[in-house]
């Protein structure tokens, strides 16, 4: 990646052609992710955001390389799967509890499946 004296990002052709591929086999889990989205810039280049709260700037990468490029994506594969695992995990460990209050627990299965569906961005309000 080369920065212009206009702040113009011009990655080499190779770079530009590699970073294009990887963001279309990567597009619909993009997409589809409730958490970030990669933007680009003619000013900055390819940009991962935090769509959750994009103002802190922690969430904010400038990406310089594919290589970079795949590491931002593969730990956002690693976090999915640690996410799905601890709600899996969360799961099966309040319906283990549950069952001991015997077909009362049917209502609270219902509302643990309602809650965590919405997980981690849930509150509940008094």
């Amino acid at each position: 990646m080369v920065v212009t004296g206009e702040m113009k990002v011009t990655y080499s052709a190779e770079e530009k052609k590699q970073l294009d591929r990887i963001l279309s086999v990567f597009r619909e889990y993009i997409r589809a992710h409730w958490f970030f989205d990669i933007i680009y810039s003619e000013k900055v280049g390819f940009i991962r955001i935090k769509v959750e709260d994009p103002d802190d700037g922690e969430g904010l990468i400038v990406i310089r390389s594919a290589a970079q490029m795949m590491d931002v994506l593969i730990n956002e594969v690693i976090n999915d799967v640690r996410f799905e695992a601890e709600t899996e995990e969360v799961r099966r460990r309040v319906t283990k509890i549950l069952g001991a209050m015997g077909p009362d627990a049917e209502e609270y299965l219902l509302f643990l499946d309602r809650y965590m569906i919405d997980y981690p961005h849930n509150a509940i309000e008094d």
